[in-house]
Parts: structure tokens; sequence; C-alpha cells
């Protein structure tokens, strides 16, 4: 998996996690989200107010496996989406969307398998200033987050650091 063609992530916020079908669970402890399509929005607060988009879809593989994919892309497709120059430069998309507090991105962790030469990604971790939010398989064609101030343990092995 070679992500070495990805924008520097550390230092930006999670300015938006956008899906067309949500489905929300809570605990004491944590907060679940359910997502079918998942795009996130991640901007460089700087000079440039950049902003770009991190689409996390399942894929299975010849063996069945369900196994997480990331594409980084200057668009929230495949939401649907229209630009209102005269209100925003950002697109306005059009789906559910959850926003964080506190959402300036530490790190970004991928968890996963490796076999061989090859690498399966099955988990993406943001640390976030106050909490983590943990994305993971939840079955085929469902990626779950898990927004909570504790990290996650048995993800598998460490594919990536950004």
């Amino acid at each position: 998996m070679d992500l070495s063609h990805f924008k520097s992530i550390t230092g930006s916020v999670l300015a938006g996690i956008w899906t067309n079908q949500l489905f929300v669970s809570k605990t004491e402890n944590d907060e679940k989200y359910r997502f079918g399509d998942l795009i996130l929005n991640l901007k460089n607060e700087g000079k440039t107010a950049e902003s770009w988009y991190w689409r996390i879809y399942w894929f299975e593989d010849e063996e069945g496996d369900d196994l997480l994919k990331i594409e980084e892309q200057q668009t929230p497709e495949p939401l649907k989406y229209y630009i209102e120059p005269e209100i925003s430069d950002d697109p306005l998309i059009l789906a559910s969307n959850i926003a964080l507090e506190n959402n300036l991105i530490n790190k970004v962790s991928g968890y996963g398998l490796k076999v061989n030469s090859e690498t399966y990604l099955t988990s993406v971790v943001f640390e976030l200033e106050k909490q983590f939010v943990i994305f993971t398989l939840a079955g085929p064609t469902l990626i779950e987050a898990t927004i909570s101030t504790e990290k996650m343990n048995g993800l598998g092995d460490l594919i990536f650091t950004l």
C-alpha cells in the first residue's frame, strides 16, 4: 500500500465525515456510526485553506475477505454535491455529516494484515486533539466509525502512519 503520493495530513483538520447512509448508536463510553459510502473532508487551516477528500470504502478480495481502501481526491464524489461560489469555495455536499470538535489531526494510522509482500487494510485510526476516530469494517458494505477518548487495541499489524 503506497500512500507516498498523499498530502501531508498532520496538522490538518478532519472537517467532516460525510455519507449517504448513516446509522448511529451510543454507549456510555463512545459513539458508533455505520456508513455505506464514506467521504472524509480534510482541510489545511493555514494560509492556503486547502481542502481535499479521502474516500474510504470496502471491497472484497479474491478470497472473499472484506477489506478497506483509501483514495485521495479533490471532490467528494461519489456523493452528490454542487458548487455555489457566492456562498462558499467548498462544495456543498448533499449528504449526512458528522462534525467533530477538537478536530486537529495529530496522526493517522492504518492497521491490517501483512501476508507475504501484500498488505491488507482493515482499520484506519485518526488521532485528534482529544479523541480518536477509528474506522473499521462492520460487515459487507458497511464501515463503522467509533469516536472515543480511548484508543482501541487489537486492530492488527501497523501498515502505515501519516
